[in-house]
């Protein structure tokens, strides 16, 4: 039972994510992330976001301006959805 709802909040956190990345965040490098796929841990403790990149001579800068926004993208997250742990 509880893997149907892995897989749903697997789903709404690469939308939501989506979304922030797209209407929220101000930094161009972090917008040329393609979110792939999400993969939360069975507590969902944890989550894995695998991306991408158009190219790749900016993986580098897209990595780091989405760590600095991580704070950000995770105090999103935790006011949308409503879970125990973000």
């Amino acid at each position: 039972m509880t893997h149907f709802r892995i897989k749903r909040v697997n789903k709404e956190l690469l939308r939501e994510l989506s979304e922030l990345l797209q209407f929220e965040i101000k930094d161009e490098n972090a917008k040329r992330a393609i979110l792939v796929e999400v993969d939360c841990s069975k507590d969902l403790g944890h989550a894995k976001v695998f991306y991408t990149t158009i190219s790749r001579e900016n993986s580098e800068a897209v990595q780091k301006s989405l760590e600095k926004a991580s704070g950000l993208l995770r105090g999103a997250i935790g006011r949308q959805m409503r879970l125990r742990k973000v």
